[in-house]
């Protein structure tokens, strides 16, 4: 059975995970002017970031049409892409920009957000301007982030 699971993960792509600096990563939200983006900060050490990451493939695929586009970013190392990473973005069969933060935690999040606690999960909503319009600390359900998006989309953002 080990020899069955191990011969499908390699069969299957790899999900291309990039390692992102704090500045890197606030120019990809800005490249997405237009859409609403929603960056979600996410690790394979973090329970609550497992159980929710279903429902943000989920969000991504349904939203799309809509301009919304989600980044995901892991709090794991880099080195953790190829034995951690990219294993459990295959089984969830994600489809949308994958990052890694590169160098150090505390760094990156002061950076990136200073008022942020560098606590996970961390989902942050900016709309089409590319502004922070909303920040959701802890498990998120669909229906949190469809609430969320809802004001940046209109009355079709919640169905």
């Amino acid at each position: 059975m080990l020899g069955l699971g191990v011969g499908l993960a390699a069969a299957a792509p790899a999900v291309t995970v990039t390692p992102v600096s704090a500045a890197t990563l606030k120019r990809a939200v800005a490249g997405y002017k237009g859409h609403v983006v929603l960056v979600n900060f996410w690790a394979t050490w973090c329970i609550p970031c497992m159980k929710e990451y279903p429902g943000l493939v989920q969000i991504s695929r349904q939203y799309k049409r809509q301009g919304v586009v989600v980044l995901a970013v892991s709090g794991d190392k880099p080195r953790d892409i190829p034995t951690k990473i990219q294993p459990f973005l295959a089984r969830q069969k994600a489809s949308f920009p994958q990052f890694v933060i590169q160098g150090d935690l505390d760094t990156f999040v002061n950076a990136f957000q200073p008022k942020w606690q560098a606590d996970f999960p961390q989902t942050f909503v900016y709309d089409r301007r590319g502004r922070l319009f909303r920040e959701l600390g802890g498990e998120q359900s669909v229906q949190t982030w469809r609430s969320a998006l809802a004001p940046l989309l209109g009355k079709s953002a919640a169905r």
